[in-house]
């Protein structure tokens, strides 16, 4: 049975706990950064870390007319509704409903994936399909639905919706248009497409719906990942099946938890419903773990676990990642 081990990093005052094997442990400890941040003592359980996820705000970063690069970039950006915070060089960076980049080093992204083949399941504007890019993958699939009606939520919404306004295809989009617009973003790929341009990515975006994942579809990937999805998927387990039939090496979930449900002590998963924009389930730790390993995912190790706060609001958030055992591999 492996050892697992936990340490405390300082991220600039931020506490961070990551827990790894015997293995990758000793080979933290021998790094250059590890070294440099010299981890804290643990306090046996002190506040939980937490990661503002809301730099940029949702405005745009001030342009110099002296740099004409720039202010293309700016131009360019503007007038879209950004789910992502994305850097595009120039000082300029699109003013996103969500910043990821300060909590990037807490996903267990691989430093290198030089040469493979990733997923990125839910990419919206595509942040982490190009931090995959970004440090070395040779291919990257990034897939999100098109039309809300492909959207998992409940049948009744959405013929209500429909009645509501028409039951043309295009009225069903602006209805979840709408929807978006009042928080201020687009519905995907308008950014994913604009920033692939700017970064000069060769990252693909594919309509492909969460539970349509597999091998016959999109081929196999060294790297999937899934990120704040999960709770809004009503059958999650599926997903996390689907994401196994293509994985080769690992999976990386990062999901909200409920501290609550964690408290338990036991799997478990609390059904909350939703309407047209919202949240089916409030998954525990233990939940989460163990649809991972029914899925076929062993061993199973938590990475990191934090608590986030950005214009969604404030909550709990762990990060999962799941090896392909090598008899898997092999059939």
């Amino acid at each position: 049975m492996a050892v697992t081990r936990k340490k405390d990093f300082n991220f600039a005052g931020i506490r961070v706990e990551v827990s790894a094997d015997a293995t990758r442990a000793e080979r933290i400890q021998r790094s250059r950064l590890y070294r440099m941040l010299r981890p804290a003592r643990q306090d046996g359980g002190g506040a939980p870390v937490l990661v503002r996820e809301s730099a940029a705000g949702g405005a745009a970063s001030p342009v110099s007319t002296a740099d004409p690069e720039a202010q293309a970039i700016a131009e360019r950006i503007a007038g879209i509704g950004w789910y992502h915070t994305i850097d595009l060089g120039h000082g300029i960076a699109t003013p996103g409903f969500i910043d990821n980049r300060s909590s990037v080093p807490l996903f267990g992204i691989p430093d290198d994936l030089t040469g493979k083949r990733c997923l990125d399941i839910g990419t919206y504007d595509g942040f982490w399909a190009f931090e995959m890019e970004r440090r070395g993958a040779s291919e990257i699939i990034g897939i999100d639905v098109d039309s809300p009606i492909e959207h998992d939520i409940p049948r009744l919404a959405r013929l209500k919706a429909m009645r509501e306004r028409g039951e043309a295809h295009d009225k069903h989009r602006q209805v979840w248009n709408d929807q978006l617009a009042n928080i201020g973003i687009e519905y995907p790929g308008q950014g994913f497409q604009t920033a692939k341009q700017l970064l000069g990515s060769k990252a693909q975006r594919e309509a492909v719906n969460v539970y349509d994942v597999s091998p016959e579809r999109l081929g196999m990937f060294d790297l999937v990942m899934i990120s704040q999805l999960l709770l809004r998927l009503r059958d999650p387990q599926t997903v996390i099946e689907n994401m196994f039939s293509v994985a080769r090496e690992c999976a990386i979930i990062a999901e909200p938890y409920d501290p609550e449900l964690e408290q338990l002590g036991r799997p478990v998963s609390e059904f909350t419903g939703t309407t047209l924009m919202g949240i089916w389930w409030r998954h525990s730790i233990k939940s989460m773990r163990r649809m991972m390993e029914i899925a076929g995912f062993d061993p199973v190790e938590e990475v990191a676990r934090f608590e986030v706060e950005n214009r969604a609001g404030r909550f709990h958030k762990v990060v999962l990642k799941g090896h392909v055992p090598a008899a898997a591999r092999e059939g």
